[in-house]
C-alpha cells in the first residue's frame, strides 16, 4: 500500500500560471476561434458554389484579427486557417500573392490584411467539406 504523500502528484504542486501567461493562451484560444469562424465563412461560400454546379470557388475576405491592422494577429490567424483548410481535403488551393507581378502560389499569403485564395474540389464533395453548414 502506498505511504501518505507518495503517489500521484496533487493538483497543488503544479506551478500556477501567470497573469500573462494566462493572457497569451487565451489570445492564441480567440485567434484560433477567428480562424475557424473565418474558415466557416469560405465552407459557407463553397457550399454555394458546389450547389451551382462549380467546383472551383476563388473568394477573398479581410482575416479578423484581435488587434485591427496587428501582423502578429493577421499572421497567427492566417497560420491557423491554413492548418484547418489542409484538413478539409480541397483538391486544390491557391493563395494569390498580389504585389506585382501577381501570381498564384500554395503556400499561404496575405496582402496586408486581405486574403485571396482560389480552392477546388472534386465533383462529388465529400461531406466533411461542406456538410456541417446550414
Amino acid at each position: 500500500s502506498e505511504m501518505p504523500g507518495q503517489g500521484a502528484t496533487p493538483e497543488v504542486d503544479r506551478p500556477i500560471e501567470t497573469k500573462e501567461e494566462r493572457l497569451a493562451k487565451a489570445r492564441v484560444e480567440k485567434l484560433n476561434l477567428l480562424s475557424l469562424q473565418f474558415l466557416y465563412d469560405l465552407k459557407k461560400a463553397c457550399k454555394s458554389a458546389h450547389e451551382m454546379g462549380k467546383t472551383t470557388l476563388t473568394w477573398g475576405a479581410i482575416v479578423p484579427t484581435i488587434m485591427p491592422g496587428s501582423n502578429e494577429d493577421l499572421d497567427e490567424v492566417l497560420a491557423f486557417f491554413a492548418d484547418h483548410m489542409s484538413a478539409i481535403g480541397f483538391s486544390g488551393v491557391e493563395w494569390c500573392s498580389a504585389p506585382a507581378p501577381t501570381k498564384w502560389q500554395t503556400k499561404p499569403v496575405r496582402n496586408g490584411s486581405h486574403v485571396h485564395l482560389r480552392v477546388s474540389w472534386e465533383g462529388a464533395a465529400p461531406a466533411n467539406m461542406f456538410g456541417d453548414i446550414e
